[in-house]
């Protein structure tokens, strides 16, 4: 690497809102390397809709990828983060969160925030040999969050 530290990363991606999608990519991880010192979990779903018409489906295609696929993933690959352990370099989960799930601030993307504040209990709460982190992204206008700048109860929030 450009650094001239020892070591590699391997960038991945998959599906981890269904089990068939994480077994897909701990396979994948398997057939590139026997370690993994850092699992960095950053899917991200969003849904933003009016109080009177937010669909009840939002919530399990929201909470499916950003609770229980970052849970899954996590827990179907604490094992190789505690073999790939040492003392001196201990494996690490770094679950990247956003402000929405701190700060009332869900109007609109119900499922969103709140799926984001159950991420950060759920990283509370994991017990392993692996070091936990959430890393909270601050807002910017993106295609996820770009519609929320336009709500007035968020103008306070977001610049």
């Amino acid at each position: 690497n450009s650094m001239g530290f020892a070591g590699s990363v391997h960038a991945m991606q998959g599906d981890v809102a269904t089990a068939d999608g994480i077994e897909q990519l701990i396979n994948d991880l398997d057939n590139q390397t026997d370690k993994l010192h850092i699992l960095m979990n950053n899917a991200g779903r969003t849904w933003g809709a009016p109080l009177g018409t937010f669909p009840y489906s939002a919530w399990a295609k929201v909470f499916d990828l950003n609770v229980a696929g970052m849970f899954h993933l996590t827990q179907r690959l604490t094992n190789k983060l505690a073999e790939s352990s040492t003392p001196d370099g201990p494996a690490r989960v770094v679950n990247v969160g956003s402000v929405m799930g701190e700060i009332p601030m869900g109007d609109g993307a119900y499922s969103y925030a709140a799926s984001k504040a159950a991420g950060a209990i759920v990283c509370k709460v994991k017990k392993s040999s692996s070091r936990h982190s959430i890393v909270a992204i601050p807002h910017y206008d993106g295609r996820m969050t770009g519609s929320l700048s336009a709500l007035p109860s968020h103008s306070k929030w977001m610049g």
